[in-house]
């Protein structure tokens, strides 16, 4: 998990952020600001985000609403989640990933890996790409070839998060090209699926394939949770090459991979999977059976707050439940939609 000491907005009240916002926002819609929470989360502004959340939960307390507590306080949860895979992949696991003739790494290389994640985290990418190339420098003047590669790997994952799917093409390549020959199963895995995803985001379905493959037969070896997170993609692969029934057992494994771990580690990644195998059951012509997991999908979205996400839903079910002749639930879905509206509104 990630250091509470990186996310000072969690647990202080008196941050100048938090403060600011708690001014701007005090009068708003409790609803209106749970949405304007992740969609601060959605854009990559994870400090707008804890910020928003940490006042809703400190708002919500204040007069008693304990409904808005509750999502307040998993929203917060969440995002830390969320930043800790970063975690995942960048771990310093000396017994797993390291040869054991690889020299121990010297302290201004961590703190590089320190620097960038803590930009990383604060949406400040272009800073961590700088730190990033620091390390890079810094190891293949010391001849650490593995550093070397997990440098390279970092640096696809950050352009993959900017969506720059070329760049991160180019070091994915590059990292790939290293770490084959390092004893460093979970960065080769990190580079094998963060090149998949950037394949896949350009439209090589074949290639975006055969790396996420790799990588979750790596991330199974090792038994973490990143092995969910590229199964969930690889499903998407298959599901565009109209490979339905083998995205269909991809989204299977994710899932059964999700329940190898905490509830509380796993749930957005639950609900997105879910999601996904709604709409394979639709791609399918099986509409009937896409109606149980975007159920699913929907009721983790509500639980966590997350408004938009939970709205396309309750869109998408209304218009399955219409097309099956099952108006009064078709109804209920839209009325919510309606509601939610009607939250949100400044006015309410």
């Amino acid at each position: 998990m990630v250091s509470t000491s990186m996310f000072p907005l969690l647990t202080n009240t008196a941050s100048t952020t938090l403060t600011a916002w708690l001014c701007a926002n005090i009068q708003q819609p409790l609803s209106q600001q749970v949405a304007q929470g992740w969609q601060h989360f959605d854009q990559g502004d994870i400090s707008a985000a804890i910020a928003c959340f940490r006042g809703l939960l400190d708002h919500s307390k204040a007069i008693g609403d304990a409904y808005f507590t509750h999502i307040a306080g998993n929203s917060l949860q969440f995002i830390e989640q969320a930043l800790s895979d970063w975690d995942d992949d960048w771990v310093q696991d000396t017994s797993q990933d390291v040869a054991p003739d690889q020299p121990e790494r010297a302290k201004p290389e961590h703190e590089c890996f320190s620097a960038a994640k803590a930009a990383l985290y604060n949406n400040h990418f272009e800073e961590a790409l700088h730190h990033l190339d620091q390390a890079l420098h810094q190891f293949t003047t010391q001849g650490d070839i593995a550093g070397v590669g997990q440098s390279l790997a970092a640096i696809a994952r950050v352009n993959l998060t900017c969506t720059d799917y070329a760049r991160a093409l180019t070091y994915g390549q590059a990292a790939i090209a290293v770490l084959e020959d390092c004893a460093t199963p979970r960065y080769l895995a990190q580079a094998l699926h963060t090149l998949g995803s950037a394949h896949f985001h350009l439209g090589h379905l074949d290639a975006a394939q055969t790396h996420l493959e790799k990588a979750a037969t790596l991330y199974h070896s090792l038994g973490i949770l990143s092995e969910g997170k590229t199964l969930n993609t690889l499903g998407q692969v298959y599901a565009q090459q109209k490979a339905f029934m083998f995205a269909l057992a991809a989204y299977e494994a994710a899932l059964d991979c999700c329940l190898e771990h905490t509830a509380a580690a796993t749930q957005a990644l639950t609900a997105e999977i879910l999601d996904h195998t709604g709409e394979l059951y639709e791609a399918m012509g099986y509409n009937v059976f896409a109606i149980a997991p975007y159920q699913d999908a929907l009721a983790a979205y509500q639980h966590t707050g997350d408004i938009v996400k939970a709205n396309r839903l309750l869109h998408r079910l209304g218009h399955l439940y219409e097309t099956q002749g099952r108006y009064t639930i078709a109804l209920d879905c839209y009325g919510q939609l309606q509601q939610n509206a009607s939250s949100n509104s400044p006015n309410t």
